[in-house]
C-alpha cells in the first residue's frame, strides 16, 4: 500500500505539473521524495512510549537520514521490506538525476540540440508567447514529422518548454549552431513591445552561417503600412495579425461578391459594374477595425454606377473616436478627404448608437462588431441582430463579430443564424502552411519575378525590396480573385476588339485599386506643379521619403501627367 500511494501521487504530480518549467518540476519532486523518505525513516525508527526528549533525536535522525539515503550514502541492510528498498532507489536515482541534470545542464541542452540537427533535414524555430507558440508547435507536428522543432525562449530566465514531444527549448547563444546545410525556418510570434524588431536585426547580423534562413515575423499593422523596412541579407515576410484575418475574411467575402449575390451589378464591356456602393459599418475603432476598414478599402476599388464612381460607403461608429482618429487621419491623410467615410461618436451600449444603425440597416451590406471584450461583442451583436429581426429585412447584412478567444458557448445563439461571420482574432492563424510554407509570399515573389522579366526594369531580387515594394506585389496577388470577379464572361474567347476593351476596364479598376493600396499606407497626391525641372527632366513621378506621387489621381488625368512616352502610365495598369 505504501508503494502505490507513492505511485499515486508520482503521477498526481507529474499531472499538475507537466507543462510547467522543468526547474519547477525538479524542486518539486525533490521536495516530495525528501518528505516520503523522511516519513519512512521516522515511521521505521519510531516506537511507541517515546520520551519527548527521544523524539525530538528520532526526528532530528529522521531528518539527517533521508538525504543521506536519497544520495547512496546509507545503506539498505535496515530495510527489508521490497517496497522501502523500490521507493528508497527511486528517490535515490532521482537524486541523482536531478544533480547530474544541474551540473551538466547546458551541456546535455547542447547535445540534444546536436542530435535534432543531424538526424532532421528541416529546423522550425519558434518565439513568442508559451500558448501562441504551443499552438503553431502542434500544428507544425501535424503537418511535418522530420522537423527539428525549436522553441527560443523570450523570457530565458523563467526556463519556459513546450509540452510538445521532440520540441527544444533553446537560448539565443545556440542559434548560431544552425549550419547552411539546415532548411531554417523562424517564426517571430505577435508580442507586446516590438521585440520583433530587434530579433530580426540580431538574426540578419549572423549572416552567411543562416543564409538559407526563412523569418515570418508579426509587427504592429500600422508599423507594416506606414513605415518603410528593409533586411536585404535575409528571406523575411513581415505580418501582423490583423492583417492575416482581415485577407482572409476578405477573399472568403469579397464585397463584389455581395453585391452581385443581392443583384446590385449589371455589365459593361463584359465587365461587372455595381449599381451601388459596398456598404459597411463599423462598431469600434480598435485595431483590428482600422485593419478591416483599410483593406475593405482595398478591395472596393470598383467602379460603381455612383455619380463619383467611387466604391465604398463606410460608417465606423466608436466612443474611442476622440481619442484615436485624428492621429488615424494625420497617419492616412488621403482619408481624410474621402467622401465614402463618415465617422460617429457614440458608445455600443448608447441608444443613438442603436438609432443611426436602425436607420442604415436596410442598406448595408456588412457590419463589423469589435466594441471591446468577446462578451460585449456578442451583446452588441444580439442586440443588432434584434433589430434586423425587427425591421423584418428581405436581405440581412452581414454581421461579422471579431472574438477575441474562443467562446464556443457565448457565441450559441448567434451561430442559428445564416447572415453571422465570426472573425477569431486568436492563434487559429498560427499554422505551419501559413507561416512556414508561406505560399502566398512564394507566388509573390514569382510575380515580382514576372514583372522584372516583362517589364525590362532593373529592380533588385526579391529579398533586397523593402517592406512596402514587397507589400504592393502581395496586394496585387491578394487582387486577382477581385479582378476575376470583375469578368462577366470568358474574356479569352471575346473577339480581339471586344476583349481590348474589357482588359482596358481592367487596366481601369486596376489604377484605382493601386490608388486605394497607396492611401492605405499614408501616401498622398504630389501636383505635378511642385515637382523641380530636374524631376520633369528625369520623368520622376514620387518622392518615397514624403510618401507622395503623382500618379495618385483619376484614370483620365493620367494622359496629362509629363511621362517617358506617351500612354506609359496607362500600360502599366
Amino acid at each position: 500500500m505504501i508503494l502505490l500511494g507513492y505511485i499515486a501521487g508520482v503521477v498526481l504530480l507529474w499531472c499538475c505539473l507537466r507543462r510547467r518549467s522543468e526547474g519547477l518540476r525538479s524542486a518539486v519532486f525533490m521536495a516530495y521524495h525528501f518528505l516520503f523518505v523522511f516519513a519512512l525513516s521516522f515511521s521505521l525508527l519510531y516506537t511507541p512510549g517515546l520520551s519527548p526528549a527521544e523524539l525530538a533525536r528520532t526526528l532530528a535522525l529522521s531528518v539527517y537520514q533521508a538525504p543521506m539515503i536519497m544520495g547512496f550514502q546509507v545503506g539498505l541492510d535496515d530495510y527489508t521490506q521490497l517496497q522501502y528498498i523500490i521507493i528508497f532507489v527511486c528517490s535515490s536515482i532521482y537524486t541523482v538525476r536531478t544533480v547530474v541534470m544541474l551540473l551538466f545542464q547546458r551541456f546535455f541542452r547542447d547535445l540534444r540540440l546536436r542530435l535534432s540537427l543531424l538526424l532532421h533535414p528541416e529546423v522550425c524555430l519558434i518565439s513568442g508567447e508559451l500558448p501562441d507558440a504551443q499552438a503553431l508547435a502542434e500544428d507544425i507536428r501535424r503537418e511535418k514529422r522530420r522537423v527539428s522543432l525549436l522553441y527560443l525562449d523570450p523570457n530565458p530566465d523563467e526556463d519556459d518548454e513546450i509540452p510538445v514531444p521532440g520540441a527544444l527549448t533553446v537560448q539565443w547563444s545556440q542559434i548560431e549552431k544552425l549550419t547552411r546545410r539546415k532548411r531554417c525556418h523562424a517564426v517571430l510570434l505577435p508580442e507586446p513591445n516590438q521585440e520583433n524588431l530587434s530579433l530580426l536585426r540580431r538574426f540578419e547580423q549572423l549572416g552567411r552561417p543562416l543564409s538559407r534562413l526563412k523569418v515570418t515575423a508579426f509587427l504592429d499593422p500600422d508599423l507594416l503600412r506606414l513605415e518603410k523596412l528593409n533586411y536585404p541579407a535575409m528571406d523575411v515576410w513581415l505580418v501582423s495579425r490583423e492583417q492575416l484575418l482581415a485577407r482572409h475574411f476578405m477573399t472568403e467575402h469579397l464585397p463584389l461578391e455581395r453585391l452581385k449575390a443581392v443583384g446590385a451589378v449589371h455589365t459593361e464591356d463584359h465587365i461587372w459594374v455595381p449599381d451601388r456602393l459596398f456598404s459597411l459599418c463599423i462598431a469600434g475603432f480598435s485595431t483590428m477595425c482600422r485593419e478591416f476598414l483599410l483593406t475593405t478599402l482595398e478591395n472596393t476599388a470598383f467602379e460603381t454606377a455612383a455619380p463619383d464612381g467611387r466604391g465604398l460607403d463606410a460608417l465606423v461608429i466608436s466612443d474611442a473616436l476622440p481619442a484615436h482618429l485624428g492621429a488615424f487621419l494625420r497617419d492616412y491623410p488621403q482619408l481624410a478627404e474621402e467622401p465614402g467615410l463618415s465617422w460617429l461618436e457614440h458608445g455600443a451600449e448608447t441608444e443613438p448608437f442603436f438609432t443611426v444603425l436602425e436607420q442604415r440597416l436596410a442598406g448595408l451590406d456588412q457590419i463589423l462588431v469589435d466594441v471591446g471584450s468577446t462578451s460585449d461583442n456578442i451583446r452588441a451583436a444580439l442586440r443588432i441582430q434584434r433589430l434586423c429581426q425587427r425591421q423584418e429585412l428581405a436581405v440581412l447584412p452581414q454581421l461579422v463579430v471579431v472574438l477575441h478567444e474562443d467562446a464556443p458557448g457565448s457565441v450559441e445563439l448567434l451561430t442559428q443564424s445564416d447572415n453571422v461571420i465570426f472573425l477569431q482574432d486568436n492563434r487559429s492563424r498560427f499554422t505551419y502552411k501559413e507561416l512556414i510554407e508561406r505560399r502566398a509570399d512564394q507566388e509573390a515573389r514569382a510575380l515580382h519575378q514576372r514583372y522584372r522579366s516583362v517589364s525590362g526594369t532593373d529592380i533588385d531580387a526579391w529579398q533586397k525590396l523593402d517592406s512596402f515594394t514587397q507589400a504592393s506585389n502581395r496586394a496585387v496577388l491578394w487582387d486577382i480573385p477581385n479582378k476575376l470577379a470583375l469578368a462577366a464572361d470568358d474574356l479569352a474567347a471575346l473577339p480581339q476588339e471586344e476583349r481590348e476593351k474589357a482588359l482596358w476596364r481592367l487596366a481601369r479598376y486596376e489604377h484605382r485599386r493601386w490608388n486605394a493600396f497607396h492611401f492605405c499606407r499614408g501616401w498622398t497626391k504630389l501636383p505635378v506643379s511642385e515637382l523641380t525641372p530636374e524631376e520633369l527632366a528625369q520623368h520622376k513621378t514620387r518622392r518615397p521619403a514624403a510618401r507622395r506621387h503623382i500618379c495618385l489621381v483619376d484614370w483620365d488625368a493620367l494622359d496629362g501627367l509629363p511621362q517617358s512616352s506617351p500612354g506609359i502610365l496607362k500600360q502599366y495598369d
